[in-house]
């Protein structure tokens, strides 16, 4: 084979990053040094196991043998997070047999992981041997410093099981994400689960949805005597948990016991004026926000949308940094309130806009320190054009267009790009 058989370890650990467990395996049996090239910490660093794909595949075992060891971040779950009724029963018992063996290869070989992230989790009878395994070597961890729980569909007292075991490293544990986990609603309103969260004293990143935190989490967090917590991500989807809205002395003995907390607020298909008051208090210290709509909304959402951007600004103009607009009807135009919202919001550093204008030209007159402007126009969808001044006919073709566009503040002046979508 001449030089290729004489090919640098690093070199080959950078090729083998492109290739799949399978190809990696087939290249390890051409002769030693490539073997070799196996043997390095970048390829193994992060793992992500999908067990309806990943375990059938008999290499991500065999490779696991070898080089688990330098595993520290692991993500493990479904590619395909439902049952797949063209599947016998005899290869659901397989998959199981299979996610044992995984993580008693893990197990018994003490790796000890900073990151975990369990997604698209589907649960069915004979997989909760997988749990019983997957909490016991999770027991074993003694320096996790991520977690991650994405789209769980696991029964409340497996989930309990599984997060439990974690506590091992609760002196570690600085990021918790709990999002999407809705078949496992009853679990966070026990006392149990508040336990735990109590237990997570220097826990600096929180990500939950808001009917998670509405369970008199706050309270837990104020008994942990957590001063660290510094990030908390809140995702408002649902608005049926009117009975546990948070109230402005929860949130206000929240700031004042982590006085560097910075709220982030992610609101899907949430649009009402009188839903939202409920949630949006003046005391949340909200850093970024980001409005997801829908794609239809009734006449009464349209007429009550504006008012709610009126009330984000009136309560957040002084601490809004980031905002992020998502408008997917065409009947919603709010170049005005906008306007107003980027003018109001004294410490902002960038605005995201996805929807419709109805004066561009006002957006653009309305800045004097605009450095440049970018416009994609739809007949050029490839080709930017970049202008020092905007030529009065070509923003007009925007009009009733639909337009994304970011305003980025970089002291002392400001950046606009303007990309014109299909």
């Amino acid at each position: 084979m001449g030089d290729w058989e004489n090919l640098p370890v690093e070199l080959l650990a950078h090729l083998y990053c492109y290739l799949s467990r399978r190809d990696r395996l087939s290249c390890s049996l051409v002769c030693e040094n490539w073997k070799n090239g196996l043997d390095h910490v970048i390829l193994w660093k992060t793992v992500i196991v999908h067990v309806d794909s990943d375990l059938m595949e008999p290499s991500t075992v065999m490779l696991l043998r070898d080089y688990c060891k330098y595993i520290k971040n692991l993500e493990f779950g479904w590619a395909i997070p439902h049952r797949n009724n063209k599947w016998a029963q005899v290869k659901y018992k397989e998959l199981t047999k299979r996610a044992v063996r995984f993580f008693l290869i893990l197990y018994d070989n003490y790796i000890q992981i900073h990151s975990l992230r369990i997604f698209n989790w589907f649960d069915f009878m004979s997989f909760q041997k997988v749990t019983y395994h997957l909490s016991r070597f999770l027991k074993n961890q003694v320096s996790l410093k991520k977690i991650v729980f994405d789209n769980i569909n696991m029964h409340s007292a497996n989930y309990m099981k599984v997060f439990t075991s974690c506590l091992g490293s609760r002196g570690s544990i600085t990021h918790l994400d709990i999002r999407s986990c809705y078949y496992c609603q009853s679990s966070f309103d026990c006392i149990y689960f508040r336990s735990c969260i109590e237990q997570l004293t220097y826990l600096k990143t929180f990500k939950l949805d808001y009917f998670i935190l509405s369970c008199r989490l706050i309270d837990s967090i104020l008994t942990s005597k957590n001063r660290c917590l510094e990030n908390l991500e809140i995702v408002l989807k649902e608005t049926s948990w009117h009975d546990h809205v948070i109230d402005d002395e929860q949130w206000c003995l929240l700031c004042s016991a982590c006085p560097n907390l910075k709220v982030t607020l992610i609101i899907r298909n949430v649009y009402h004026y009188g839903e939202l008051r409920l949630y949006l208090k003046q005391s949340i210290p909200i850093v970024s926000l980001s409005i997801i709509l829908p794609r239809i909304m009734d006449r009464g959402g349209r007429c009550k949308f504006r008012k709610t951007l009126n009330l984000l600004v009136t309560n957040y103009h002084r601490t809004l940094e980031t905002i992020d607009l998502h408008i997917k009807n065409d009947g919603e135009i709010v170049d005005d309130v906008l306007l107003r919202l980027i003018r109001r919001c004294s410490k902002f550093k960038s605005v995201l806009f996805n929807g419709y204008l109805e004066n561009p030209q006002m957006l653009k007159s309305s800045f004097s320190d605009i450095t440049f402007f970018c416009m994609t126009p739809n007949t050029l969808p490839d080709k930017h054009l970049v202008f020092s001044k905007v030529i009065r006919d070509d923003i007009t073709e925007l009009r009733h267009k639909r337009v994304q566009f970011t305003l980025i503040k970089r002291s002392p002046k400001s950046i606009c790009s303007l990309l014109v979508l299909n």
